[in-house]
């Protein structure tokens, strides 16, 4: 589900369940710099709207507070869909979840919902903060 949208929108913030807040957050964070943001509720895997969001060209960022489930699902519809997958760039994906680097599931320990939110990047701040830098590291490598 299209949570927040506009023709202007840099990027896209795909996220599900307590992450979506944590995504509108971020986009109205966001907005308050001068950059546009939509947000997409996805709690169960839209291919169309996955391959819509690809094509458009604008930067995709997975938010998720698990182990990066809509990301591989994502990569599925991908393979599933050659004749659009063509039509996208990997270099347009921004993954932020619960594995490390090389995509390894972490042991997760306790802590309350900001702790761990904080650990994982996944706050409102850290999210827009990642998407700013990487809209900025794109538009350096245009021009």
């Amino acid at each position: 589900m299209v949570v927040r949208s506009s023709n202007d929108d840099a990027a896209v913030i795909v996220s599900s369940g307590r992450g979506v807040h944590e995504a509108l957050s971020a986009a109205a964070e966001c907005a308050q710099r001068g950059i546009n943001v939509g947000v997409v509720d996805m709690p169960s895997i839209d291919d169309d709207l996955l391959l819509t969001l690809y094509q458009s060209d604008k930067l995709l960022c997975f938010a998720e507070q698990n182990n990066g489930f809509i990301l591989h699902k994502f990569l599925k519809v991908l393979y599933r869909h050659p004749e659009r997958a063509r039509r996208g760039k990997l270099d347009r994906i921004l993954s932020i979840n619960t594995l490390d680097r090389d995509g390894n599931a972490q042991f997760i320990h306790s802590g309350t919902y900001e702790e761990l939110t904080a650990a994982f990047g996944l706050t409102p701040s850290q999210i827009a903060d990642r998407l700013r830098v990487r809209l900025s590291e794109d538009d350096a490598s245009v021009q």
